[in-house]
């Protein structure tokens, strides 16, 4: 199997996960992903983000990050 083969196989594994288990999963992996440098950190985090139907669509959303 070549690489994409391998992402593409990973990514229909974790699509069938429940949300539960995802979170789960993803909370293990993201704090692996953090990079340092000019006094700045850049860390991957799992957030929520909520739109409301009746709203017109803004850069603004309602967001909470998953701990």
């Amino acid at each position: 199997m070549g690489k994409e083969q391998n992402l593409d196989h990973l990514a229909e594994q974790l699509v069938a996960l429940p949300v539960h288990e995802l979170v789960d999963v993803l909370r293990r992996v993201l704090p692996h992903y953090t990079e340092e440098g000019n006094g700045l950190r850049t860390t991957l985090v799992l957030a929520t983000a909520t739109e409301y139907e009746d709203e017109v669509p803004s850069r603004f959303r309602t967001v909470g990050y998953i701990s």
